[in-house]
């Protein structure tokens, strides 16, 4: 194990936190900040600018407003919301609606009656994301409820249009609230799952599951502003090829609390990449797990910074290595150097071993880690018995 702590004596850049959302940490959160005190205050001045928005409470967020019912009002999702005005709720029955969305700027709700298991936006056949929000949508847009599925284009940059991004969710330069969501089997150029730019969008609850980036991030991409994401899962996510399996961070100030990144993939940065240039990311309470790339199977941070506060966070069971790079040690981390192989972290591939990975065999879930799936192809099979056979023995 090896932690390189950043230099202290830093503060924040001016302007570097400046359109941070209002956000409060739940007590869990808290508790798990108890070190907080320790931290440098650049990372303590992001962590009291981010949490869990005060909207976001138990049972569905209250809106005033015309309720509009899909398909009884109007059949699709989105003459729905050409319809609405802000502060209406949009309310989807379960179903399959295939089309692809875009909330036009309008602070409304998108909700499922049923929730994201029940009711999905498929957007087969669409030259586009799946959901949009590019017209200056703020945190009263929000979509609570769906499995996001079937973008594999992304939208389009229009000077370059061989760049696509976010192929299931695309945000720019808006920061809507993204709830209880399912993002999964999406495709595009960066950002597989969802890419957000200069965004401050509070994403929570919500699972990014088999997708996949030609360039950066598998799951998730986001440029700069601030996105909160609390509660979240990145599972079997992939960007083969270049950044961030599960998500790659480019600058702007970032805040992770209690996610869990598990069985991505990527060239670089397995679980997630932190590619800083110098504002500073928060990660606090998170379990970063069997992930893999060619170098930072759990984490990579970008060359010559050390801007990650990373706190009471476990870091185990990645290949080759847990981090690659420096980062901010606020305390209560856990870190296992292992092998690929070793599932349960005792520095040795045995019988131990072979016994979890036949308790998961065929074993294939949305948003479940699986340590056994060692070659991180969605199911424990041969082939990742294979793995664990070839390096039996004590780690090196």
């Amino acid at each position: 194990m090896l932690v390189q702590p950043a230099s202290e004596g830093y503060t924040i850049p001016k302007g570097a936190a400046d359109g941070l959302p209002s956000r409060l940490i739940q007590e869990k959160t808290m508790s798990s900040m108890s070190t907080m005190s320790t931290m440098s205050s650049k990372s303590r001045s992001l962590l009291v600018g981010a949490g869990v928005a005060s909207l976001l409470a138990a049972g569905g967020i209250a809106t005033a407003g015309t309720t509009i019912d899909v398909p009884g009002d109007y059949p699709t999702i989105q003459s729905a919301i050409d319809a609405a005005v802000g502060g209406d709720v949009v309310l989807v029955a379960p179903g399959v609606y295939t089309e692809s969305i875009d909330f036009l700027g309008k602070a409304i709700v998108v909700r499922s009656s049923d929730g994201a298991a029940a009711t999905t936006i498929d957007g087969t056949g669409a030259k586009a994301s799946v959901v949009t929000a590019v017209s200056g949508e703020g945190p009263d847009t929000i979509l609570e409820g769906f499995t996001i599925t079937n973008g594999i284009v992304g939208t389009i940059y229009e000077p370059l249009p061989f760049y696509t991004f976010g192929g299931g969710m695309y945000v720019d330069q808006s920061s809507p609230t993204i709830v209880d969501c399912i993002v999964t089997e999406n495709q595009s150029g960066f950002g597989g799952g969802a890419y957000f730019r200069e965004s401050f969008s509070e994403v929570s609850g919500t699972v990014f599951h088999d997708n996949y980036a030609n360039t950066d991030g598998g799951g998730a991409q986001c440029w700069g502003g601030g996105v909160l994401f609390t509660g979240c899962t990145f599972t079997l996510n992939r960007a083969p090829q270049s950044f961030g399996g599960g998500v790659h961070f480019t600058r702007g100030t970032p805040v992770v609390v209690d996610c869990v990144f598990a069985n991505n993939t990527a060239a670089t940065g397995g679980g997630f990449t932190w590619n800083s240039f110098g504002d500073g990311m928060v990660v606090t309470g998170c379990s970063v797990t069997s992930n893999v790339a060619v170098t930072g199977g759990g984490i990579w941070v970008r060359p010559g910074f050390s801007d990650l506060a990373l706190s009471n966070t476990e870091i185990c069971g990645n290949f080759p290595d847990a981090i690659s790079g420096q980062y901010e040690d606020i305390g209560k981390n856990v870190l296992c150097t292992g092998c690929q192989g070793d599932i349960n972290n005792d520095g040795d591939v045995n019988g131990s071993d072979i016994s979890i990975m036949i308790g998961y065999w065929g074993f294939s879930p949305i948003g479940v880690p699986v340590s056994a799936d060692l070659n991180n192809s969605g199911v424990v099979d041969a082939a990742d018995l294979s793995i664990l056979l070839a390096n039996w023995g004590v780690c090196p």
